[in-house]
């Protein structure tokens, strides 16, 4: 059985990605709002917004929302 041996090709160079840094749009106080309001809507609290957390998010505020629009 011969073996067979790859060419290697030239490594491609990627492009280099503009960052957003979006963080730096936003001063410290307007982070950390961004911050509580995720907390309040992630009821279960694992780091998600699931459509469980929007559903329970929507009964506070007394509406019911179907699960096509979740």
């Amino acid at each position: 059985m011969a073996a067979r041996l790859k060419a290697k090709l030239p490594a491609k160079k990627r492009q280099t990605r503009a960052t957003s840094n979006i963080f730096a749009m936003f001063d410290q106080s307007q982070i950390q709002e961004f911050k509580e309001a995720f907390n309040i809507i992630d009821h279960d609290r694992d780091g998600f917004i699931s459509s469980d957390d929007l559903r329970d998010m929507f009964a506070s505020l007394g509406k019911d929302v179907p699960n096509a629009e979740l």
